[in-house]
């Protein structure tokens, strides 16, 4: 099963990127897309992207009303909750490519070029003291479960 999503929706907003740690940042977008129910009836839906270390970037320039596509990750953890020690879970959407649909977006010049795709991001390195060459961060690794904000 394949976890890529492709979202295409107008922006609602877009946040400023937060410095997390020394090594880390990551920003929020709102996407809102309109489903059209069984009862063909339209639903307005708004999605929460992240977007994390070098995508960053990506979203700036992109303001409310663009219309955008955005290759995104479904990813979720589990986690054991602070106040009651049950096991828990959590999804995101991780956005790390967008393209702006210069006909589409509201506050587009009808002479600016719109940007071009953009590459996937690297892969976060890690830190070489903590793990031998090659070797992979594990969802039973102490440090990883650290990095959980709540």
């Amino acid at each position: 099963m394949s976890l890529d999503l492709d979202i295409t929706g107008t922006v609602h907003s877009v946040g400023p990127i937060k410095q997390i740690t020394d090594t880390f940042q990551k920003r929020d977008a709102i996407i809102q897309i309109d489903e059209v129910g069984n009862n063909g009836q339209t639903y307005t839906q708004h999605i929460n992207l992240e977007i994390k270390q070098a995508a960053c970037e990506y979203w700036d320039g992109i303001s409310k009303g663009d219309r955008v596509s955005c290759k995104c990750r479904l990813r979720g953890r589990l986690y054991t909750r602070r106040d009651t020690g049950e096991e828990a879970s959590f999804t995101s959407v991780d956005a790390w490519r967008v393209d702006v649909d210069a006909a589409w977006s509201a506050d587009v010049d009808a002479d600016a070029a719109a940007p071009g795709p953009m590459p996937e991001p690297p892969a976060q390195p890690v830190p070489p003291a903590t793990r031998a060459p090659g070797v992979l961060p594990s969802e039973d690794d102490d440090k990883t479960k650290e990095d959980i904000p709540f």
